[in-house]
């Protein structure tokens, strides 16, 4: 599904059984079809304040603080949960500078 145009992303719905190596999972996953980033690269990217590929939770709520006004550089931020799909996003997506590729 990687090497198949019609196909635009793909998804691993975790947790994964114990037996199923759920790193070699998601880096089996092109990353620029990734859609929740947990492709290394994606998380990587993200970590380093670069565009990437921002699951869907985390960008809806920077988006609303964006849209809000609310100032986040320079602040003091609780992010309650450290999920894979919510919870760090989000606090990297927080922990930026401005002054990088970050979306939006």
């Amino acid at each position: 599904m990687n090497r198949d145009w019609r196909v635009s992303g793909l998804l691993v719905q975790l947790p994964l059984p114990d037996h199923i190596n759920e790193r070699a999972v998601c880096n089996a996953i092109a990353p620029e079809k990734d859609v929740d980033g947990f492709h290394i690269v994606n998380i990587g990217k993200l970590c380093l304040d670069q565009r990437s590929m921002v699951p869907a939770t985390p960008a809806a709520v920077w988006e609303m603080i964006k849209r809000a006004g609310i100032e986040t550089v320079g602040k003091n931020v609780l992010v309650a949960g450290r999920s894979k799909n919510v919870g760090m996003p989000i606090a990297m997506l927080l922990h930026t500078d401005r002054n990088h590729e970050r979306p939006g």
